[in-house]
């Protein structure tokens, strides 16, 4: 009776093993050919293979991406650095959505905070013109209390005004002066974006990290997600889960005076 028992089982497993390895076998059958694509990811929803030859330029040399499961949004991200800014004429040459800086924190000894002064008036010209908008926050915190503080700030400065897109988390290091987050560790960096993105998603917000491709790998975990990664060049090397990407620093569009940073953010097609 027992060798009985142990034949049988041994024969569901030899079954079961034999349909998963089939299943495995069959999803590795179906993955595109490495070499003519670059992997990352489409968050929150699915894992996407983008290809090279997808990414395109549009008649005014703004980057584009498409194909039969993904396209892509052109966008703007915008400070009180960018001026005073015509939003009609954003829109009209094609802008779709636009990050715009709510505030940061000084990077002096003292660290306040502050709201863009342009702020209100970016958000509102941007809805205004059928522009979609998100926030990103410049931190500078030292502690967790202090990111929690920083996106306590940001909400405030939203208020009741209703954002389409995330708030983002922007901590960067500040290059050729002494700031005071110089002795700030990655592994402490690492904890104020969650602290931010805690206060930020508990208001009904998604929240988002802003950084260098390479900060998500010596900084932030590569599992963090939404990202928006700035990496300067025509076709993206991203192989990190990414919802947006600022692909370049130095564009000039109308209603803009001076250079801008532009963005595309990928969509899933329904």
């Amino acid at each position: 009776m027992k060798k009985l028992l142990l034949l049988t089982i041994s024969a569901i497993l030899l079954i079961l093993c034999t349909t998963s390895c089939a299943e495995i076998t069959t999803q590795k059958a179906t993955l595109p050919d490495a070499s003519e694509a670059t992997s990352a990811h489409i968050e929150p929803e699915t894992e996407h293979i983008f290809k090279k030859s997808n990414f395109k330029t549009d008649k005014n040399g703004f980057l584009t991406y498409s194909d039969k499961l993904v396209y892509s949004l052109k966008g703007i991200d915008v400070s009180s650095y960018s001026g005073d800014i015509d939003w009609k004429k954003v829109a009209e040459s094609g802008f779709d959505f636009a990050m715009i800086r709510l505030g940061g924190r000084g990077y002096g000894e003292s660290g306040a905070l502050y709201t863009d002064e342009k702020a209100f008036l970016n958000i509102d010209g941007a809805k205004k013109n059928g522009i979609k908008v998100g926030g990103y926050f410049f931190s500078q915190a030292t502690t967790e209390e202090e990111a929690f503080g920083e996106a306590e700030y940001a909400l405030e400065i939203v208020g009741d005004e209703k954002l389409d897109l995330p708030i983002a988390y922007d901590f960067e290091h500040i290059e050729d002066d002494e700031a005071r987050t110089d002795s700030v560790k990655n592994k402490d960096i690492r904890k104020f974006s969650k602290a931010f993105s805690k206060v930020i998603t508990q208001k009904g917000y998604e929240s988002m990290i802003y950084g260098e491709d390479e900060d998500f790998y010596d900084i932030y975990n590569e599992s963090v997600a939404p990202k928006w990664i700035a990496e300067y060049d025509n076709t993206p090397e991203i192989n990190e889960s990414v919802k947006i990407w600022q692909y370049s620093k130095d564009a000039e569009i109308d209603g803009i005076s001076g250079s801008v940073n532009l963005n595309i953010m990928f969509k899933e097609r329904q």
